[in-house]
């Protein structure tokens, strides 16, 4: 049976820091019940994150890294002037993520993925739009 890559997006646009979890029934209940199974399987995730605690307060970037496997990755999109993000991310591939797994959690600033759009892009109008519309609204 001929395996499909998956590949998961978190975008963010303007939010400064990845968010964290209650510590209450609810979160812990959905901790033990849906991500534990899922990070006891993962080869990806460094054995010291798969606890509760650090679970719950990096809840957001936890649950897409989670996701990386074999046939799994995780793309973060973000402005590059997001210093909270950027830095989290950067920190969570050294600290997080296993040796030989970083090829499949790809950072991405939304600059550098309009400059791709703008330079493979067939359409005026969608050129236009990335360039000036977009970029004034996320990027000014």
């Amino acid at each position: 049976m001929k395996s499909r890559v998956r590949i998961f997006f978190e975008i963010k646009y303007t939010e400064r820091d990845f968010g964290k979890a209650k510590n209450d029934t609810a979160h812990r209940k959905e901790f033990y019940n849906i991500y534990l199974p899922i990070l006891k399987e993962n080869k990806s995730i460094r054995i010291r994150w798969k606890t509760e605690e650090r679970f719950l307060n990096n809840y957001q970037l936890m649950r897409n890294l989670i996701h990386i496997n074999k046939y799994s990755y995780v793309v973060f999109i973000y402005p590059s002037d997001n210093k909270g993000i950027s830095n989290a991310s950067i920190k969570a591939r050294k600290e997080i993520i296993e040796n030989g797994w970083e090829n499949h959690y790809i950072l991405f600033t939304w600059e550098d993925l309009v400059e791709q759009l703008i330079t493979r892009l067939n359409s005026n109008e969608l050129i236009d739009y990335y360039k000036k519309e977009f970029s004034n609204k996320y990027f000014r």
